[in-house]
């Protein structure tokens, strides 16, 4: 009998481990928070809770798990940036017993013309899943920074503090109805920069990722900017 239970808790443990408890992590990200910045979650993971949470659906039925959560944090202040990630490095450790790894970066984030201050923390408790910290001095709401995204149905933001979802009424009739579009690249159409053609590689890998996700694209984006076709005498 000992034995039997040793092994239920073990296994236990193993489950826990592959289990992504989102209420967790989002209470993490706010308790004992203390900075004057905007905090929010935008993209997959707000688009996965808000399947879950608005339209009721099952993780069964919506059929797939984000593998990250991106945080977004607003404001000119670094200092409200660092609070950010302190606050949910220190309160998982607190609230799990796991210690998480860090690991701290800058990169061009989605059609972002500027690279951005990045932290992952991999979380040590939960397999692979990996909370990354985005600081966006120049934006002043979720809208300026989903309005950025390149496929529709993630351009949604989650304020962790109120659970209160941001969305447009057609990223929503999307994501009920299993479509999905890109927006326009509008590239010069001349001189195209490694930022370009790597930010187009990146948004057609995250394309074929949703069609796998079930999700069907409508539209494919023009490529380049519209210019006038000169008549010629």
């Amino acid at each position: 009998l000992l034995m039997s239970l040793s092994y239920y808790f073990y296994f236990r443990k193993c489950l826990d481990m592959y289990r992504i408890d989102f209420k967790l992590l989002l209470a993490c990200v706010t308790h004992y928070f203390r900075g004057d910045a905007t905090v929010f979650v935008a993209g997959s993971a707000a688009t996965y809770l808000y399947m879950m949470r608005e339209l009721r659906r099952s993780p069964k039925r919506i059929g797939w798990k984000p593998n990250d959560m991106d945080v977004f944090v607003l404001g000119e202040h670094n200092e409200d940036y660092i609070a950010a990630v302190s606050t949910f490095f220190i309160n998982y450790f607190v609230k799990t017993g796991y210690m998480p790894s860090c690991r701290q970066y800058r990169n061009n984030y989605a059609f972002v013309e500027q690279t951005l201050l990045v932290t992952d923390i991999t979380l040590s408790g939960h397999d692979d899943f990996v909370v990354s910290f985005i600081h966006y001095p120049n934006a002043t709401s979720s809208h300026h920074v989903t309005d950025t995204f390149d496929i529709d149905i993630v351009q949604v933001a989650l304020d962790p503090f109120s659970g209160l979802f941001t969305l447009s009424p057609e990223t929503d009739v999307h994501i009920r109805a299993g479509m999905a579009a890109m927006r326009n690249f509008n590239f010069p159409r001349h001189g195209l920069t490694e930022f370009h053609k790597n930010k187009l590689m990146r948004s057609l890998d995250r394309m074929t990722k949703y069609e796998r996700r079930g999700f069907t694209f409508v539209s494919f984006p023009n490529l380049f900017e519209s210019q006038e076709i000169e008549e010629v005498d």
